[in-house]
């Protein structure tokens, strides 16, 4: 019974301190917000820019066969790769 009491008094004072502290809570909440927006909106960007840096390394790799050659300024547009895509993992490979 006692501890039915406290349990109570405890959840009674918790609600207390939520009423009375609505408005940080609501700006805590709203900043948690922005920042997780924030992080989203990064790592898609970055997602992008990976993506958009293996498919232009692919295309610089052209499909070989047995009678084919390696084009000759192969050497040229895998640093045009490298050069235009830094900081990504193709622009790495190209390089």
């Amino acid at each position: 019974m006692q501890s039915d009491l406290n349990e109570t008094d405890s959840l009674l004072r918790l609600w207390a301190w939520i009423l009375d502290h609505t408005n940080k809570l609501i700006t805590a909440g709203v900043v948690a917000l922005i920042i997780g927006l924030a992080i989203y909106a990064f790592f898609a960007f970055q997602e992008g820019k990976e993506t958009q840096a293996a498919h232009a390394l692919a295309e610089v790799q052209p499909p070989r066969t047995r009678d084919s050659q390696a084009p000759t300024d192969l050497a040229q547009r895998f640093l045009k790769v490298a050069e235009d895509h830094k900081g990504t993992r193709a622009g790495t490979l190209a390089t």
